[in-house]
């Protein structure tokens, strides 16, 4: 991938999980645009900030996340660039959400392959099937003492109080992360509180056994969580929902161990907190196959190498080779057409590494035939907006010569 690609990243949360495990890879692999969206209500705003944001830096990626827009569906319909959205809990929500958002994408990522024939019954054909995944240099293995013996992770939705009641009232000891658990009086006492990121590693990688339950937060399906390929990637042992899915990813018995009722997962609890050896043995497989295929370095490699496959790609080596050195500022009051004369000048520059940016009136700018051109309402947006070495103007009705 080439570095001259220009990939901008949106989010309205500076600490959320696009900058935790995103912003690495497209600041390695892109010319990376990061555009952080403060309120994630001021939608005019956010539009306007985005806009001048991919026109300034000729952006021709853009990357979401579903539930973390900040901009309305309608404005990013209007946004110039190719516009890739990554969806989550399509188990559940592809009937309800994910089908009605998909025209106003160029692709959605969906962790879901098991919906593919009923995306295809309805014509939608933008589904790109992908997975979590770990990020390894925040999600890595620590030299440190295991002295906790079973730890969640999460919040308080699914069956998951049922769950660790049903865990403590059977013996276990077990250590519970996360907002809300202190509104249940009988888990209160094994409540850590609310962890930042390092400290979710470090309890991940404290633990003897880490619990992974995998039903969605309407009990709808189990998932493949993000925290599966997380706590592998710690070379960590986890006990998981079983679910189909899995088997695409890991080995089960050898590389992960599930359960599909209470029961199972206490016996299991029971047996792997004295079986030191085969823990570790269960865990360094777990760790081996996440940093060999299940990086977000190789969702992201996967995501991009099918889209670029997917594009035009004489388009993308235009402007991989050509990189614009001047902004030619062209000024028209006319909202008709702009001068055929002017027009054709521009066109036959022997420079061509340049900006259009028409000031004025909206018109049928469909005639540049070598330069990327935007519009503005006003010099100053315009200017704005500028971000090459030289600027120039010029006023519909004039022509310049070839050599300009």
């Amino acid at each position: 991938m080439n570095r001259v690609i220009t990939v901008a990243l949106i989010t309205n949360s500076p600490e959320g999980y696009f900058k935790k495990h995103f912003y690495e890879y497209f600041n390695e692999k892109f010319n990376l645009v990061f555009i952080e969206l403060v309120d994630c209500y001021d939608y005019e705003n956010n539009f306007r900030i985005v806009k001048s944001k991919i026109s300034k830096y000729m952006v021709q990626y853009c990357f979401f996340q579903m539930g973390d827009l900040a901009l309305k569906l309608h404005d990013i319909a209007k946004i110039d660039c190719i516009k890739i959205c990554f969806v989550t809990d399509d188990d559940w929500m592809y009937s309800i959400r994910t089908r009605f958002v998909s025209n106003y994408f160029s692709y959605l990522i969906s962790t879901h392959s098991s919906n593919s024939s009923y995306y295809n019954s309805l014509g939608i054909s933008n589904i790109i099937y992908s997975q979590w995944a770990c990020n390894p240099s925040l999600y890595k293995p620590f030299k440190i003492k295991k002295d906790i013996e079973t730890s969640f992770i999460g919040g308080p939705h699914a069956d998951r109080v049922e769950l660790l009641r049903y865990l403590v009232a059977n013996g276990q000891k077990i250590q519970i992360y996360g907002k809300g658990w202190d509104k249940f009086e009988d888990l209160k006492k094994y409540w850590g509180g609310y962890l930042s990121n390092l400290e979710v590693v470090e309890v991940i990688n404290r633990s003897k056994i880490c619990l992974n339950p995998g039903k969605s937060s309407t009990m709808r399906g189990i998932q493949v969580k993000g925290r599966t390929f997380e706590i592998a990637g710690c070379a960590a042992f986890q006990l998981t929902d079983s679910s189909p899915m899995l088997d695409e990813y890991f080995i089960r018995g050898s590389e992960i161990i599930t359960y599909s009722n209470y029961q199972e997962l206490l016996e299991h609890i029971k047996y792997f907190l004295f079986n030191d050896e085969e823990r570790e043995v269960i865990a360094y497989r777990a760790y081996q196959r996440v940093i060999l295929e299940h990086t977000w370095m190789h969702r992201l490699d996967n995501i991009f190498n099918y889209i670029f496959s997917n594009q035009n790609r004489s388009e993308i080596k235009v402007r991989e080779e050509v990189q614009p050195d001047v902004d030619v500022i062209y000024v028209t009051n006319t909202a008709t057409s702009l001068n055929s004369n002017t027009v054709l000048s521009l066109n036959t520059q022997s420079f061509d590494r340049f900006t259009i940016r028409i000031i004025g009136p909206k018109n049928d700018n469909s005639s540049f035939s070598k330069s990327k051109m935007y519009h503005y309402e006003s010099c100053q947006e315009a200017l704005n907006s500028v971000d090459c070495k030289y600027v120039m103007f010029i006023n519909d009705g004039d022509v310049w010569e070839p050599e300009k």
